[in-house]
């Protein structure tokens, strides 16, 4: 099962980014532009370096009410789905890449890397929809713990990223396997067996040689003086 799963890799890895950039796309276009415009605030997913209680005091209060509830409604549920579509992406491309590379720890530290970005993105969102929720009665415990779960799906994405770009960069410099049954030193070898008799070799006489040897000089026989042509007319008889 892990043989036929490696060789759609390429696939998965393909599909998986289409999807994961069109939901990107959405949120940075869309729900993200939208609480940044009704805020005038950067929204706590866009912010790798973190937040304190007054900067998310800040955001909240910008957003009002309309806003909080279009951050729980919209753009969660966005970012419920483009963490998992993005470890989707990661481990399947650096999976694609490793297979034919030695060092299987970098393939099984680039796969934990985009495994943990998903999860600290969660931890973000819950935060998140925490803060809004708790409003205005947020702890400072409970700023500082999102913001921590934001800077570390910041800095473990970037490096998931770095090792698929990586691999993905040995990948391309490793020679490429020879395709099989193309082998140029492989050399032909005798038929033998069931082989030889479906397939027999009849052996040929030179047609020149068969006329000169065969119609055109006489046969003696080394018991009698007598000497025979051998043809189909006079086959059998006796020359003078």
């Amino acid at each position: 099962m892990h043989r036929t799963l490696s060789q759609h890799y390429g696939k998965i890895a393909i599909g998986a980014a289409l999807l994961a950039t069109s939901v990107y796309v959405a949120m940075v276009s869309v729900t993200l532009a939208h609480l940044e415009f009704v805020s005038g605030q950067v929204p706590f997913d866009m912010r790798p370096f973190g937040y304190g209680p007054s900067d998310a005091a800040t955001l909240l209060e910008a957003l009002r009410a309309d806003g909080r509830d279009y951050y729980l409604s919209r753009q969660i549920p966005l970012d419920t789905l483009y963490p998992a579509l993005l470890a989707l992406t990661l481990s399947s491309a650096i999976c694609w890449f490793g297979r034919r590379q030695p060092n299987s720890r970098l393939v099984h530290l680039g796969v934990a890397f985009a495994v943990g970005s998903a999860l600290f993105d969660y931890l973000e969102n819950l935060g998140i929809a925490a803060m809004i929720y708790g409003w205005p009665d947020v702890s400072g415990s409970l700023v500082y713990a999102a913001s921590a779960a934001t800077i570390a799906k910041s800095v473990i994405t970037t490096l998931a990223v770095m090792l698929v770009l990586a691999t993905g960069f040995i990948w391309a410099r490793l020679p490429k396997a020879d395709p099989p049954n193309l082998d140029k030193r492989a050399k032909l070898k005798p038929l033998s067996g069931a082989d030889a008799r479906a397939f027999p070799i009849t052996r040929l006489t030179h047609p020149a040689a068969a006329t000169v040897s065969d119609l055109s000089m006489p046969a003696t026989s080394p018991n009698t003086n007598l000497t025979h042509w051998p043809t189909s007319k006079n086959f059998g008889q006796t020359l003078p």
